[in-house]
């Protein structure tokens, strides 16, 4: 919820600035990956600025128009509170202030950004509670409001719609899910051109997406897809790129083709090992003697 199927209010960076996870154990590779879904799977320090952009809407004329809304210092004062009680794992403090900022937004007018934002923040406290329910019906509202605001195809959406399907990924609910990470992929294909990090980011949750459910063609298919793209944005030594490339491996095992399975299990081994020799050798100025000792370690 809230890849990176690994959610920040605003979904570019997905992704978001690093914070203390405060999200469901998941053994292994499966948590490197999370941290993708959804961008998300939120992390509850609330890393993101929690503010949406004002909604844009059209007039009888046609013409694109902002809605400017009037400041509101209880649901300002309220949502920074709610973000600080959520920082300090006050989670109870955390709640209360965010339902009392509900109960200030549901009064805005229609079209106000700031009642998408904060069901989409009730959605991730109750996640990191592990109540997925609460947080499924909140996550649901806000991606509703998100497209009658926004319009169908809008990064807001494909945001929520991540964080939805991250909720029901943990809750291996993978159908429900299937659909919501289509809708992005779509959003994000028309919105960027090919090689976008967010496209990336989409086909990697798919195809994390169809390999539990079996699906292992379709799960090479957009693993293949991701893998450059992702390598591309964060480094091919990232663990996120070593993840996806172990199930690249996996994928084509399952589906068959071990002669190309083993030669991407050279060259991940390869990548690994590399960034294993770089990251033991400490260079200071005049360190040639520490230099020497560390590759003789190594040797």
């Amino acid at each position: 919820m809230y890849s990176d199927m690994s959610p920040p209010v605003s979904s570019q960076p997905f992704n978001p600035a690093a914070a203390a996870a405060s999200v469901v154990k998941i053994p292994g590779s499966r948590l490197e990956l999370q941290e993708d879904f959804g961008r998300v799977i939120r992390r509850i320090m609330y890393s993101n600025t929690g503010d949406f952009e004002a909604v844009a809407h059209t007039s009888n004329t046609d013409q694109k128009k902002k809605t400017f809304f009037v400041e509101n210092s209880e649901w300002s004062m309220c949502r920074s509170e709610a973000q600080l009680a959520g920082a300090q794992k006050k989670y109870e403090m955390s709640e209360l202030l965010w339902l009392r900022a509900l109960e200030i937004a549901n009064s805005f007018s229609a079209g106000d950004p700031r009642l998408p934002q904060t069901l989409d923040e009730l959605a991730s406290l109750y996640f990191a509670r592990k109540q997925y329910e609460k947080a499924e019906s909140f996550s649901k509202q806000a991606l509703e409001i998100c497209k009658k605001s926004f319009g169908p195809s809008h990064p807001k959406v494909a945001y929520c719609a991540n964080n939805l399907a991250g909720i029901y990924f943990c809750q291996e609910l993978y159908k429900k899910a299937e659909p919501l990470c289509l809708e992005v992929l779509d959003i994000y294909t028309r919105m960027y051109e090919p090689g976008h990090a967010d496209i990336g980011m989409a086909h990697g949750n798919l195809a994390m997406l169809f390999k539990q459910q079996e699906k292992f063609k379709l799960a090479l298919e957009h693993c293949s897809k991701a893998l450059p793209i992702r390598s591309a944005a964060l480094g091919a030594n990232h663990h996120m790129v070593r993840t996806l490339d172990q199930m690249h491996i996996e994928l084509l095992e399952k589906c068959g083709d071990q002669t190309k399975a083993d030669l991407m299990r050279e060259q991940a081994q390869a990548k690994l090992g590399w960034k294993l020799f770089d990251s033991t050798i400490v260079i200071n100025e005049g360190s040639d003697l520490l230099i020497k000792r560390s590759l003789t370690k190594l040797l």
